[in-house]
């Protein structure tokens, strides 16, 4: 797991925490919003800093020959 990615959890984590005060009434809506968006943000971010799996370079066969008889 990359830092970046550590990162957008957390950022989701913290505005979920936010949106859920906000519900319980321990802060305002509007900061409860500001969670959505924190929230969202590290959703979004986390697209992008996921690591995708590398795969390694195609070698090409050998050419096959095929006689009279159809076989190789």
């Amino acid at each position: 797991m990359t830092r970046m990615y550590r990162f957008c959890w957390v950022l989701w984590i913290g505005g979920t925490a936010v949106i859920v005060a906000s519900w319980l009434n321990i802060v305002t809506p509007a900061v409860g919003w500001v969670g959505f968006g924190v929230a969202l943000a590290g959703t979004l971010l986390s697209f992008g800093a996921q690591q995708r799996p590398q795969q390694p370079p195609v070698k090409p066969s050998e050419p096959h020959t095929q006689d009279d008889t159809g076989t190789a």
